[in-house]
């Protein structure tokens, strides 16, 4: 339904505004929102940060393909053979598309911000990465070929969410391994407030959880199996208040993750006592809990959540689903009673570690670090 009447308001737009001398009119991106399906196949463009990617949506619809790929190239060939008579933007806004050529290539974008040199960054919004333009190969976009939405989706991976502040190189190892220049399945969680996907590798290969087991495994939550190949020791978690954030990222991480499988599958049938289960607490949501007894009262039966001091906590009988089928890495990390610590002392110890100048950075970080940075 996105690329609904696409091809009336085609050929409604106005042609070669751009050289008539007058002002075109301002083109706007036009995001993708993937209302129609929750799971479609996607092809994977860019990374964008450790949790953070950018696909392109493969579309089943072959008149939509053919009119895209027609419209690109009607676009390319209208700024070759116009170079010499368009002139480049004088001023930049944001929220605005423009033409922009690099490598004797023209593409949409999307302006961002400039550099310390003046250049201007930009979103490649169909190649789904960002790219540095100089001022003077900017131009004014066609308003037909602004029409088409964008053709890269930025996504949350789901499960790595709170991985956004720890600079982990496992994951953004694995995220380039196993997802960039892949064609997956993608299957949408949530879309507010960002969209977050689970992407999977044909038949049922869960990508998210895998890079989140090599990010548990690099700060030896996960033990290595005899026959895997080595995961290399990840050196911040040699820093206690990086670990510990890290840890506990990834466990929730998990958590979520196994949490959705139990929403597509029944609970277990049968339970025992001192078996390690997981299950829904309405303060904590999905926990890990271990059966203190088999005695059931009015349909529920007494549990210890194991990362939670043991809190003693009641739960329906048939709201428990056997750890060891749903995630056999998820029932092996230890009892992890975490205690996590402020976000100050994680971005404090970050700076130091990378031995950041502060005196160069902006004048809010700076009194950040000040406030933060010496107690650590």
């Amino acid at each position: 339904m996105e690329f609904k009447n696409i091809k009336r308001k085609l050929a409604k737009a106005p042609k070669y505004s751009t050289l008539t001398g007058k002002e075109p009119a301002v083109c706007r991106p036009v995001r993708l929102q993937h209302t129609d399906e929750d799971v479609f196949g996607a092809y994977v463009l860019s990374i964008r940060t450790g949790n953070e990617v950018s696909f392109c949506r493969l579309t089943p619809n072959p008149v939509i393909d053919e009119l895209w790929c027609e419209t690109m190239d009607e676009m390319k060939n209208f700024y070759r053979e116009n170079e010499a008579q368009l002139k480049p933007v004088e001023t930049l806004e944001k929220d605005r598309l423009y033409a922009v050529k690099t490598n004797e290539l023209w593409a949409r974008a999307l302006f961002s911000e400039f550099d310390e040199t003046g250049d201007a960054n930009f979103e490649m919004v169909d190649g789904g990465y960002f790219k540095t333009v100089s001022p003077s190969a900017v131009y004014p976009l066609e308003c037909r070929f602004g029409i088409f939405p964008c053709q890269a989706t930025r996504c949350v991976l789901y499960g790595l969410e709170y991985l956004t502040f720890v600079l982990n190189k496992v994951a953004i190892d694995t995220v380039l391994e196993h997802l960039v220049g892949k064609s997956l399945i993608a299957s949408i969680v949530k879309r507010k407030p960002q969209l977050t996907v689970v992407f999977f590798e044909p038949p049922v290969i869960n990508l998210n959880e895998l890079i989140l087991i090599q990010v548990a495994k690099s700060v030896r939550m996960i033990p290595l199996t005899d026959n895997e190949p080595n995961v290399p020791e990840d050196p911040l978690i040699e820093d206690p208040c990086i670990a510990d954030r890290t840890k506990a990222s990834v466990m929730d991480g998990l958590i979520f993750i196994a949490g959705l499988k139990c929403s597509q599958r029944p609970p277990a049938s049968e339970v025992t006592v001192d078996g390690l289960y997981l299950g829904y607490n309405a303060k904590e949501g999905w926990s890990r809990m271990r059966l203190d007894s088999s005695i059931v009262r009015r349909r529920k039966v007494q549990v210890r959540m194991i990362d939670y001091e043991n809190t003693v906590d009641t739960v329906w009988e048939k709201g428990l689903w056997d750890l060891n089928e749903i995630s056999p890495e998820l029932a092996s990390i230890p009892v992890h009673q975490s205690v996590v610590l402020p976000l100050s002392c994680l971005c404090a110890r970050v700076i130091s570690l990378n031995k950041i100048d502060v005196q160069s950075t902006p004048a809010t970080v700076q009194s950040f670090a000040h406030r933060h940075l010496y107690p650590y």
